[in-house]
């Protein structure tokens, strides 16, 4: 991972969501920081801009790795949208099949 995706982490850990969404939109076009955006908005409370971020990640379907998976599904658990994160572990399941993602589907 990168220095600059530990900088995110810190900033969320630190419940500095702000720092952390501002480190995001600089680098949003990876699906690491798109999904930790969506964290860093549903953490603001922001639900409708989380809710349109999701939408748009997950309709991208650029998701494969437990790295940018895991806090896409954070966001959208802390959302109510249970299904969509199943949806998207088993879309990334099906694209690339491996044992990592496997035992989370």
């Amino acid at each position: 991972m990168s220095q600059y995706a530990n900088r995110v982490y810190e900033a969320l850990d630190a419940r500095n969501y702000k720092q952390a969404l501002k480190l995001c939109e600089k680098n949003e076009k990876t699906p690491l920081f798109a999904a930790l955006k969506c964290l860093s908005l549903q953490r603001l409370q922001r639900r409708a801009e989380a809710d349109a971020a999701c939408d748009a990640l997950l309709a991208k379907r650029v998701c494969a790795d437990e790295a940018s998976l895991a806090p896409l599904t954070n966001a959208l658990d802390a959302l109510g949208r249970h299904g969509d994160a199943t949806d998207a572990w088993a879309a990334a399941f099906a694209r690339e099949p491996s044992e990592e993602l496997g035992s989370r589907v």
